[in-house]
């Protein structure tokens, strides 16, 4: 996943939520991290990951948005979040600028990712 700025109380909702999806699928093999745009947000980053007591990486991209890692995958600069759900090195599910109310789509998702049938929780 990627978040545009640390700073936000959208970031610390994200960090929660993505916290959770991993907990409930690792057993799966599903596997998340979270890079922030802007390596000044670094501060703000060790906050939310000491506060959410975070065992996944937190990190950014130490070139900004010019860094290749945003380039490489195709990160827009205007997008204040981008999901990303990948299966062996291939982007599967694509996710730009959701709101809290959709986050039921990336979990369908992770569980078709992981081949679980939507009903089971």
């Amino acid at each position: 996943m990627f978040l545009k700025d640390a700073k936000t109380e959208a970031a610390a909702r994200w960090v929660a939520q993505v916290k959770k999806w991993i907990q409930s699928y690792q057993e799966k093999g599903f596997k998340g991290y979270i890079v922030f745009a802007n390596p000044e947000d670094r501060p703000h980053i060790e906050a939310l990951a000491k506060k959410h007591e975070v065992a996944f990486p937190l990190t950014y991209f130490p070139k900004g948005l010019e860094d290749p890692g945003a380039k490489t995958y195709q990160i827009n600069p205007k997008a204040e979040s981008t999901v990303l759900l990948t299966l062996r090195d291939r982007v599967v599910a694509n996710f730009v600028n959701l709101k809290p109310e959709q986050w039921a789509e990336v979990e369908k998702g992770i569980r078709k990712m992981l081949e679980l049938p939507e009903s089971q929780q």
